[in-house]
């Protein structure tokens, strides 16, 4: 629960920012708690945001950051103004230890396209090892 209250706290100060900023990047300590132990892991994040630019975003981390593909969070922001007929959707198209690549689908129920440069602010928040 500790570790959640601090990856959430850690976006929440990430997301006030705006677009466009530097990529944050930092460590956490797990805890895995069992009836005779305690185990400690050590767990790297990093955060980031983008405007989208048509044909797809990859956002690359440090290098040797994570040791394995991170779990990846992605929301979007629009900049487009809100549809009530419309989805926007974000995509991860290719995730590993170096870089995750997003594309953003705009669409309604008869058609779906990319959406178009500038359309909305990608944040993305990763953890792993």
């Amino acid at each position: 629960m500790k570790l959640l209250a601090i990856l959430l706290c850690s976006t929440l100060l990430i997301q006030t920012f705006g677009c466009c900023a530097e990529m944050i990047v930092g460590s956490l300590v797990q805890e895995i708690e069992t009836t005779t132990s305690i185990t400690r892991k050590r767990l790297h994040f990093a955060a980031d945001e983008q405007d989208y630019v048509n044909g797809g975003l990859t956002f690359n981390y440090p290098a040797g950051w994570f040791s394995a593909s991170p779990t990846v969070r992605i929301t979007i922001e629009t900049k487009i103004g809100y549809s009530s007929t419309e989805l926007i959707t974000p995509c991860i198209t290719f995730n590993d230890a170096t870089q995750t690549t997003v594309r953003v689908n705009r669409g309604t129920t008869a058609s779906i396209s990319e959406a178009s440069t500038g359309d909305v602010c990608v944040h993305l928040f990763a953890v792993g090892p």
